[in-house]
């Protein structure tokens, strides 16, 4: 087993959340280990490229990412979740 890391980040974009009391809609689609796009309220907000694991001593072996979990969290607010939808692409 290795260390989770993201070895290639762009274009992240903050601000396209809805007003306090209306709901936010958030897509992700994942593409494997080679895409990650995050989508809120129709908008791309950030995507993620090449998401591996690293191993070794010095973390010179990347094995890309083919399973895991999925995790729900916030970090500076109370957060509400509903009509929760995972679907295999």
């Amino acid at each position: 087993s290795g260390t989770p890391e993201v070895a290639k980040s762009l274009k992240t974009k903050l601000g396209s959340e809805k007003p306090k009391g209306e709901w936010n809609e958030m897509e992700i689609h994942v593409h494997g280990s080679e895409k990650a796009t995050f989508i809120l309220n129709g908008e791309t907000v950030l995507e993620l490229y090449d998401m591996h694991t690293v191993a070794g001593a010095n973390g010179e072996v990347k094995i890309p990412l083919t399973k895991g979990h999925i995790g729900l969290q916030a970090e500076w607010a109370d957060l509400l979740y509903r009509n929760i939808r995972i679907k295999e692409l």
